[in-house]
């Protein structure tokens, strides 16, 4: 099984002083005890990854041990830029509040990712439109605290992308 980590939540889930990190602990834990691992890619991902540097070398780790996959870079960018144009011609503005993570949307649809590791409760909405996904039972589930730890375990979220 697979999540990909908003940037927003990788604090709370790597430093252990962060106010957060009880909230997001059972992530480190499913990934490093379990089958967990973490999914990224893209061009804007990886641009918001290093502004987190210090963090780096626990993702690192995480590589070291086989619990991250990098999807293509040029596929994720691809669709994100697709949803964008979408978003535009909508009438939903590049800076609205609502809708920061076309990058997220870009790489549950090309990994076929099932959870989302995230801080961030304003973009849920957006992320579960099912018309950037190739079909309307791939909605992602969402781990934005530790009563929703019964995901991490569950089989309905099993991603093939991390085989």
């Amino acid at each position: 099984m697979c999540t990909i980590i908003d940037v927003n939540a990788i604090p709370a889930i790597f430093n252990n002083k962060d106010l957060r990190h009880e909230e997001f602990r059972p992530v480190i834990e499913w990934i490093n005890n379990r089958n967990g691992k973490v999914v990224y890619g893209g061009s804007k991902y990886k641009s918001e990854l290093k502004k987190l540097g210090k963090y780096l070398p626990f993702i690192a780790e995480l590589s070291r041990k086989g619990k991250v996959v990098i999807y293509d870079d040029f596929k994720i960018d691809t669709k994100e830029q697709l949803i964008e144009v979408d978003l535009r011609s909508r009438g939903i503005r590049e800076n609205d509040k609502r809708f920061n993570d076309a990058h997220l949307v870009a790489i549950v649809s090309v990994a076929k990712v099932k959870i989302i590791t995230s801080n961030d409760i304003s973009s849920i909405g957006f992320l579960r439109d099912t018309r950037y996904y190739d079909h309307k039972s791939h909605r992602p589930v969402f781990y934005t605290r530790r009563r929703n730890e019964n995901l991490l375990k569950d089989p309905r979220y099993f991603s093939s992308c991390c085989n």
